[in-house]
C-alpha cells in the first residue's frame, strides 16, 4: 500500500513537472514563462457563479487573471487565459494539456455571471463594440498592460519581447493600442 501511495505521489509530481511552462497571452499572443510571471490564478470559488467555466470531472482548468476591471455598481470583469489538464482516463491520441490561447472575458455581479463567448481579443475589435462598454474595455486594456509589464519584469523587456515576437502596437485594436502606447512610449 505504501508503495502504491509513493507511486501515485511520484506520478502527480511528474505530471506537475511536465505541465506547460509557456503561456500565451490571450490579447497579444505573447508567449512567456508562467513560472516567472507571478500571475494570479483564478480560484474555483470565483468561478462558482459561472457554470460554463467551472471544472468538469474530465478536465481541470489552470487559468490566470490577465486583467480585471470594476464598475461603479460592483460588477467585476475578468480577462483570463491559461491551459486545461485532462484527468485520467483519457485517450492517448488526445493531449493531456491544452492551451487556451483565445482566453475568455466574463463578468460577475453578486451571483450573476455573464460569459462573453467571443475570444477575448475580438471583444476589443470594432465589430463587437457595445457588448462591453468602452470604459470597461479601456480599463481592461490598461490593467492588461500593467500585467504584461509585470510578467516581463519591466517595460523594456516587454517591448523587446513584442518586437521579437512581431507584435506591432499600431496593429492592435484601439483600446489596446492606446494602453500600450501610453506605457511603452
Amino acid at each position: 500500500m505504501a508503495a502504491l501511495h509513493c507511486l501515485l505521489l511520484a506520478s502527480v509530481a511528474s505530471a506537475a513537472a511536465r505541465s506547460p511552462r509557456l503561456l500565451r497571452d490571450p490579447l497579444l499572443g505573447l508567449r512567456f514563462d508562467r513560472t516567472l510571471a507571478k500571475l494570479e490564478r483564478v480560484s474555483p470559488h470565483l468561478l462558482a457563479p459561472c457554470p460554463t467555466l467551472v471544472d468538469r470531472e474530465s478536465i481541470k482548468s489552470n487559468w490566470y487573471v490577465f486583467a480585471m476591471a470594476r464598475t461603479a455598481n460592483a460588477e467585476t470583469y475578468y480577462l483570463v487565459g491559461g491551459y486545461s489538464v485532462r484527468t485520467p482516463p483519457f485517450s492517448p491520441e488526445i493531449p493531456q494539456y491544452e492551451h487556451d490561447d483565445a482566453g475568455v472575458i466574463f463578468s460577475i455581479s453578486g451571483e450573476r455571471c455573464i460569459v462573453f463567448e467571443a475570444p477575448a481579443r475580438s471583444m476589443f475589435e470594432p465589430h463587437l463594440t457595445g457588448e462591453i462598454s468602452e470604459p470597461i474595455l479601456l480599463a481592461l486594456a490598461s490593467d492588461h498592460t500593467l500585467c504584461m509589464v509585470q510578467a516581463f519584469q519591466g517595460p523594456r523587456p516587454l517591448r523587446a519581447a513584442m518586437r521579437k515576437q512581431r507584435i506591432l502596437i499600431p496593429a492592435l485594436p484601439r483600446p489596446l493600442r492606446e494602453a500600450y502606447s501610453a506605457i511603452l512610449k
